[in-house]
């Protein structure tokens, strides 16, 4: 009896590996079966354009509500950081980067160790204008690294949280500084949790 040709006996054509590539996907051409498609709009908007809208809308939003209540002068590293978590919950809200524990937890990190690495330089020297620019330079990029290095063990990994340490180590870690990452952070973990039925991943 000759054997019926089947998928799971003929060998996959390189065509074949995206005949069933689902709409918003660039096609493009393959080499080595990896698309090689361009494109400057992302395909994809075409369909999902209203959780685009709806979702960036809620993150600026939110932001906007958390600098209007906390009225704090901030640097721009923290405000940067906030911002970065807000991406990361509003673009990929069902990724592992948006879990809360990771990110509450990558922020409170990046809390503890910044303020940390600030009050590590100011007990140097009274007047933190003296210090070598060098040693400044390095205790901030060693509180990025512990940052990680936390986050990795702990599994809280948040990008962001590193940030959130820079700032504050070259910064002034002042109540008000903490409060608002702290308080911004659980804000938007708190709206994440209460939209994830209504969001969708943007990437």
């Amino acid at each position: 009896m000759r054997r019926q040709n089947s998928a799971w006996t003929q060998p996959m054509r390189r065509w074949q590996v995206f005949k069933n590539i689902p709409p918003g996907f660039s096609r493009g051409r393959t080499v080595r079966g990896i698309t090689r498609g361009f494109h400057l709009v992302n395909t994809r908007i075409r369909y999902k354009w209203k959780n685009y809208l709806f979702q960036c809308g809620v993150a600026s939003l939110a932001l906007m509500v958390i600098l209007m209540v906390i009225d704090v002068v901030l640097q721009a590293a923290i405000v940067v950081s906030l911002a970065s978590t807000a991406f990361i919950i509003f673009v990929i809200p069902h990724s592992a980067a948006s879990n809360p524990r990771r990110v509450v937890g990558g922020q409170l990190i990046g809390v503890i160790v910044g303020w940390a690495a600030m009050l590590f330089l100011t007990l140097q020297t009274d007047d933190p204008a003296t210090q070598s620019r060098i040693f400044i330079d390095g205790i901030a990029a060693a509180a990025i690294g512990v940052s990680i290095f936390i986050m990795i063990v702990t599994d809280t990994t948040h990008p962001p949280g590193a940030g959130t340490a820079l700032g504050l180590a070259i910064g002034e870690g002042t109540p008000s500084t903490i409060l608002f990452i702290l308080a911004g952070t659980v804000a938007l973990s708190t709206v994440h949790m209460i939209l994830r039925p209504r969001l969708t991943n943007l990437l």
